[in-house]
């Protein structure tokens, strides 16, 4: 899914990868388990069951206002082309087939306060720049 990065996914083309690529990605969906665009999965590495909701992208999350309370969804993970914003909830990104734990973003977009391509040295206060 590497060669349409970011904004041309639509959900459809998510949910069809998510079930060709299921071995893949070590993940198990429950058959008829759709309801709109969310769906149960088991993850085969940890064997946790999770309702995942199929987005473009992961900073869809506050688009849809999914991070309000008042809606009381079942949504414990989501499974979306690339994963570009911090959530509350496990992401499967599925431009680079990995599962990012809740509250943690790819690396691609890096991190508050450093610039991309710079990593700090194991010696304090200073950074070097990476390949």
């Amino acid at each position: 899914m590497k060669d349409k990065r970011y904004s041309r996914y639509k959900r459809d083309d998510i949910l069809t990868q998510l079930v060709l690529y299921q071995n893949k990605l070590k993940v198990q969906v429950i058959k008829q388990s759709m309801v709109g665009y969310s769906l149960s999965l088991i993850r085969l590495d940890t064997s946790e069951r999770l309702r995942c909701i199929i987005l473009t992208k992961s900073s869809d999350w506050y688009r849809y206002s999914l991070n309000c309370s008042v809606w009381e969804h079942d949504i414990t993970a989501i499974a979306c082309a690339t994963h570009d914003s911090c959530v509350p909830v496990p992401v499967l990104a599925m431009d680079d087939f990995m599962w990012y734990t809740s509250e943690k973003i790819n690396p691609l977009f890096g991190r508050p306060g450093r610039p991309l391509g710079v990593s700090p040295d194991p010696e304090p206060g200073k950074l070097t720049l990476v390949s």
